[in-house]
């Protein structure tokens, strides 16, 4: 199955906002087996509308639009697919109805007559329910060609692909016989992990990305719960003495609902003490919903007043060691679990450049602590590479690592009487 995706928006053509949807739909198009050919995208001009569909009906079966689905004059992917599939949009009385709803629920206000563009959707079409945002998406099937159009919102794209797409894809256009389980692996390199995973003989392929590997593993449905078995026994075996945190899953899930996951299984709360990050930590962990289940919060902590202040960091540990340092950063852990009343806390400090700091350390030098509320702790110096954004999404990771390993060992040392 050979696919187009055409991203629809002058805001991304101009490179006001990224694309991000395209990124994601690939990712997971290719898991269950659909063959992205093309990521495309166009401003909002009719006709250049008109000639990237042409191109993507030409050349490929499935062709996944976003945006343009808004109720400006602007938004023009309604019109576009009217013309070139040759298809009537109708008002459909129970969308406007739902949209009305949703603008008296979540603004307080009754909705503009604009928004009534969005209630328009293909006559004979599927519609895609949208429960984040207000305009609904769409499939329109033409002679062994699908179009699916959907909101360029990315929560709403995701969301909808998600609670729908995915499945409709594999059952009524694919009509897969395959489904699919998941490894993730933090601190191991791709190229080591597929050399353990091919031992296996099955079908599989790997994904990495910034210290994260993802493994995807294709199993007949009549196969599945054998094979998965098999997968788990094999690689819990071979992972577990290495040094890495792994996880399986029966979803591509992200690191944030993991860790979620593994924190409300463990019945641990959290407390966070972040320097060099400014928050990236607290931010990535919070951002699925329920975080606030294990996530009890965290103190930034960037200057070394603040440290001391706020964090009640002792003013000789910071003039005999440094801000940077791994002295400093147990005590913002230690000081951390009392601020929250927390069962674990996480601490960074660190330089992510471009200058350094008083210690005259090198840029990319991390400390880490991980501390449970029993004084026991793991801690990590690392030297990392890369521009400033990159050595504080990498410190967040490793710290989510760390943190990590330290709940495995605890419960492992619990199980086993130490």
């Amino acid at each position: 199955m050979r696919c187009s995706i055409i991203t629809i928006g002058t805001e991304i053509t101009k490179g006001f906002i990224l694309d991000s949807n395209s990124n994601f739909l690939s990712k997971q198009l290719g898991i269950i087996g659909v063959d992205v050919r093309f990521i495309l995208s166009v401003g909002d001009n009719k006709k250049e509308i008109l000639d990237v569909l042409k191109f993507a009906y030409e050349n490929t079966d499935l062709i996944i639009t976003t945006g343009g689905l808004g109720p400006t004059a602007d938004d023009l992917t309604r019109d576009c697919v009217s013309e070139f599939f040759g298809v009537e949009f109708v008002l459909s009385e129970s969308i406007l109805e739902s949209i009305k709803q949703k603008f008296r629920k979540y603004t307080n206000m009754e909705m503009p007559e604009i928004n009534v563009r969005q209630a328009y959707v293909p006559k004979g079409g599927i519609i895609i329910e949208n429960s984040v945002g207000s305009a609904p998406g769409y499939i329109i099937r033409k002679e062994n060609k699908t179009l699916v159009s959907l909101p360029g919102v990315p929560q709403e794209m995701k969301t909808m692909f998600n609670d729908f797409l995915k499945g409709y894809i594999s059952d009524h256009i694919l009509k897969r016989d395959k489904r699919e389980f998941f490894l993730k692996v933090l601190g191991m390199p791709e190229s080591k992990l597929d050399e353990i995973i091919s031992q296996l003989g099955m079908e599989y392929n790997t994904i990495a990305d910034y210290g994260v590997v993802d493994a995807i593993f294709y199993f007949r449905n009549d196969e599945f719960d054998e094979a998965k078995s098999k997968v788990k026994s094999f690689l819990t075996d071979k992972l577990s003495d290495s040094d890495v945190v792994f996880f399986f899953s029966d979803d591509l899930e992200d690191i944030p609902s993991f860790v979620k996951k593994e924190f409300l299984s463990k019945g641990i709360k959290l407390s966070t003490a972040e320097s060099m990050t400014g928050g990236y930590l607290s931010q990535m962990l919070t951002s699925v919903p329920g975080a606030t289940e294990y996530f009890l919060g965290g103190v930034v902590s960037y200057s070394d007043a603040s440290k001391i202040s706020v964090l009640k960091v002792k003013e000789e540990t910071i003039k005999n060691y440094f801000a940077t340092s791994l002295e400093t950063t147990i005590e913002m852990a230690k000081n951390s679990l009392e601020i929250f009343q927390s069962d674990m806390s996480i601490a960074i400090t660190g330089i992510a450049g471009p200058g350094t700091d008083s210690s005259k350390k090198e840029i990319g030098t991390v400390y880490i602590v991980a501390m449970m509320k029993n004084g026991k702790y793991l801690s990590k110096e690392l030297k990392l590479f890369g521009n400033r954004e990159k050595i504080r999404s990498s410190a967040s990771l490793k710290a989510v690592e760390l943190a990590i390993k330290l709940i495995r060992l605890e419960s492992k040392n619990e199980n086993s009487g130490v």
